[in-house]
């Protein structure tokens, strides 16, 4: 529950609230409305810029993991075994299944009930740009080779989840 993962990270010292800062694995995060997102999102839309979310965010999911591999020790199945609790605490949604394979460097990801894109409204094309690279980044660094993310299906786009693929 989102419970248990609160107070285990806290109680591990993962999260650590001070004055004026949250940490969580030593990284600095910030609690930023979604409506926040949603209009930079769209915002960049009108400029097809949109892709700029995505490689943003890759980047930052391949740093946090970083951190958590050599800050923290943890390794890409501790990583797997709490990465659905800090999607499901984020508030991003709720993971329903993950198939990973680090030999193949490939990863398949379904995430329920899409804060993005339950918000977004109706789209003709996946929304989910920031979320699809924190995941993409996080897989890349733990597989230790480039790769990318699609979504190829969106909850926003009338599919019942949203599922992404990560591929070399």
């Amino acid at each position: 529950s989102m419970l248990s993962t609160l107070t285990n990270l806290m109680l591990h010292k993962q999260m650590v609230f001070g004055d004026g800062f949250i940490e969580i694995f030593g990284q600095p995060v910030v609690l930023n409305p979604l409506l926040t997102e949603l209009g930079i999102l769209k915002e960049l839309e009108k400029t097809g810029s949109e892709s700029i979310i995505y490689y943003a965010a890759k980047e930052a999911g391949h740093q946090w993991f970083q951190n958590m591999y050599t800050k923290y020790g943890l390794k890409p199945q501790d990583i797997m075994k709490w990465g659905p609790d800090l999607i499901n605490l984020g508030g991003w949604g709720s993971v329903k299944s993950l198939k990973a394979d680090l030999g193949q460097s490939t990863l398949d990801f379904v995430l329920l009930d899409s804060s993005m894109a339950k918000h977004y409204g109706k789209s003709d094309h996946p929304v989910d740009h920031y979320f699809r690279g924190l995941l993409t980044g996080a897989w890349e660094n733990a597989c230790k080779q480039p790769l990318e993310g699609i979504e190829t299906e969106c909850l926003a786009a009338g599919s019942k989840a949203c599922k992404f693929e990560v591929r070399p």
